[in-house]
């Protein structure tokens, strides 16, 4: 570990059994309240066969093979076209 600097857990895994209505408070507050980070930008993240392609406010990135490859970008336009590009999905304005 960090000299001076104590180890802290940010996950903690049980072998618990759970239902999926176990997660249904979490869920709810990542889908609707302000503070969760999911509403503060938007995200869009999928697998794919060879890595994760993630889409957010002003950046694509495309894992490919443990390759990490980065676009920024400026504009709303270019938003709207990697989500088409990458996710298949096509929304107005508006609706994003």
């Amino acid at each position: 570990h960090y000299k001076n600097k104590s180890w802290k857990p940010d996950y903690l895994f049980t072998t618990i059994p759970r239902k999926l209505e176990d997660f249904a408070e979490m869920c709810a507050f990542q889908q609707n309240d302000p503070q969760s980070h999911f509403r503060k930008r938007r995200l869009c993240t999928i697998a794919t066969a060879k890595g994760r392609v993630t889409l957010s406010d002003n950046m694509v990135s495309v894992t490919e093979d443990g390759l990490k490859n980065q676009i920024r970008f400026n504009t709303e336009d270019e938003f709207f076209r990697y989500l088409k590009e990458y996710f298949n999905i096509t929304l107005t304005k508006r609706e994003a």
